[in-house]
């Protein structure tokens, strides 16, 4: 927000608070606004609330899960969206040993282990997936799309993961659907046939998980293109979970993706949240500590003061993303 928006905002209180200067009698029981409180106070108070809330929001690190079994394309799916190689993809054998903290801007994807390699691993891992869950703001849990074995999963999901954090079952390798000789390499999209049985997965897997079908994604990733990767419905996967997450991580996280993915529709969701987080706050901090702003004395003053701050937050938000 810019400062001379701030002071704009601040001078319709500070002519609100004039009259109550002049009308003491009327707010002499409200505690909020006693004797003790001095009213050039507000605008040092104001403005402090407003540069830290959306500086809040700016410089939050969120903390993102990328959880799955070995192979299922955990890796290749960061590299995609955030441009971050978290680990060497490889076909032959598993990389991912151990919790990975990778640090991605101002960002953290945490790297899990893949589940249901043996016992021994699956209980060791299903206590790592439960003790990170807890810390995360969201959770991509990847899924070959041709694998049907994932009763871990659900046991997971349903028992420790279900109540926290947003999760997105994201289904992977979608070219390899049958019938796969329909993909089309040089659109990189699937068949008919293969659309078909892609819809049949996504009942699938909402009815084995119970899980809301907004939350359930399928990409594919050319992880061989020479230049960068070529992906099929990224866009889709990021547009779904910026609308799920809540308005103050809309920003941090969408800046830490790829610019390649982005859409004019995703930014402007991203922009609309980081608007209405500042609003929300602005509102909830003046209302709290000065609840008698509530009256309709300042309801023309605190219309004009959103005004500005809505402004201020879409011009600090057009001077990050351009």
């Amino acid at each position: 927000m810019t400062q001379e928006r701030v002071n704009k905002a601040i001078d319709f209180l500070k002519e609100a608070t004039g009259y109550l200067k002049n009308h003491p009698e009327e707010f002499k029981n409200n505690k909020d606004l006693s004797s003790e409180t001095k009213y050039n106070d507000i605008e040092s108070k104001i403005k402090d609330f407003v540069n830290l809330k959306l500086s809040e929001s700016i410089k939050y690190k969120p903390k993102i899960g990328v959880f799955g079994k070995t192979g299922a394309g955990k890796s290749s799916l960061c590299n995609a969206i955030f441009g971050k190689k978290i680990s060497e993809v490889s076909d032959i054998k598993a990389c991912t040993r151990t919790l990975n903290e990778i640090p991605v801007g101002n960002m953290t994807l945490v790297d899990a282990p893949g589940i249901g390699e043996t016992i021994e691993r699956h209980i060791e891992y299903r206590n790592l997936y439960k003790e990170f869950a807890q810390q995360c703001d969201l959770i991509l849990w990847v899924m070959k799309a041709d694998d049907r074995a994932y009763a871990e999963a659900q046991d997971i999901y349903e028992n420790d993961l279900k109540s926290g954090c947003p999760v997105f079952i994201v289904l992977s390798q979608v070219d390899k659907i049958a019938p796969h000789r329909e993909w089309n390499w040089d659109t990189f999209e699937p068949g008919p046939n293969q659309i078909k049985n892609i819809e049949e997965k996504i009942n699938e897997v909402k009815d084995a998980f119970r899980i809301d079908p907004s939350h359930i994604s399928y990409v594919s990733i050319d992880t061989e293109a020479s230049e960068t990767d070529i992906n099929f419905n990224l866009e889709t996967l990021l547009d779904r979970i910026i609308s799920t997450i809540p308005n103050k991580k809309k920003a941090s996280i969408y800046r830490e993706t790829k610019k390649e993915i982005r859409t004019e529709k995703i930014e402007k969701k991203v922009e609309k949240g980081f608007i209405e987080y500042a609003l929300d706050t602005a509102e909830e901090f003046a209302y709290r500590y000065f609840p008698v702003l509530k009256t309709p004395f300042f309801k023309e003053p605190i219309r004009k003061m959103k005004e500005y701050i809505a402004n201020g937050a879409k011009s600090l938000f057009k001077s990050i993303f351009g």
